[in-house]
């Protein structure tokens, strides 16, 4: 990934910009997206058209999740201990790793179908020494059955599996009462699609809201709220 054999960081914008910076959070982040940058040119992760500084900013961006869409204060009054989050369809951890990092007390379930990746995710939270996180294999709806009460969460993510319209019934037998679902829409939505997504919700006990400008290029993010 470029740099000298003694320290990998003078090629390395990733390392450049957490060089010298203590805190632990912004070091795993930046830790998360070398190893995500390395692991994408074999398993092909996520575009690779991205350079290791839009992996970054990729990184980052999702991170950033819970606090761009809503100060979790006002979503989760408790504070975070406890609050459960599944992340569908994982891919290469986002948004799930990086909100973990930036929310140690959060209790997270990477779910993903995909064997590579699977892979890929369990060597992430190995190598990142991320506790409280578990990595399932297969399908999420027989992997996690939904008629558990076990498997409700307080924050569902699902960023990349499909159209909104669909994903707002997959992600729903999994978010406890009261809860937020976060997933992801194009970034300019159609108005017909937007009007989809609040009758869907709707149905669903949910309400929708289009949350624009959230992550880069061209995603952006629909929260569905449960009620309860």
């Amino acid at each position: 990934m470029g740099g000298s054999a003694s320290d990998g960081t003078d090629d390395n914008p990733v390392s450049r910009e957490t060089a010298g910076i203590t805190d632990p959070c912004t070091q795993s982040l930046g830790r998360y997206a070398r190893l995500v940058f390395a692991e994408n040119a074999r398993t092909n992760l996520v575009s690779r058209r991205l350079s290791q500084a839009d992996v970054t900013e990729l990184v980052q961006a999702h991170a950033r999740l819970l606090v761009a869409a809503e100060h979790p204060g006002a979503a989760f009054p408790n504070g975070l201990s406890g609050v459960r989050l599944l992340d569908i369809g994982s891919g290469a951890g986002l948004p799930g790793i990086p909100l973990r990092i930036r929310h140690p007390e959060l209790t997270t379930v990477l779910a993903e179908s995909r064997k590579l990746r699977v892979q890929c995710l369990r060597k992430f939270v190995d190598e990142l020494g991320l506790d409280h996180t578990t990595v399932v294999e297969g399908n999420v709806s027989s992997a996690l059955p939904a008629s558990s009460a076990d498997v409700m969460f307080d924050i569902v993510t699902a960023f990349g599996v499909g159209k909104a319209v669909d994903v707002i019934s997959v992600v729903r037998p999994f978010l406890a009462n009261g809860g937020r679902a976060y997933i992801s829409i194009p970034s300019k939505p159609e108005e017909t699609d937007v009007a989809r997504w609040h009758l869907e919700a709707a149905f669903h006990t949910m309400r929708a809201d289009p949350l624009m400008g959230i992550l880069p290029g061209p995603r952006s993010v629909l929260r569905l709220m449960s009620a309860g």
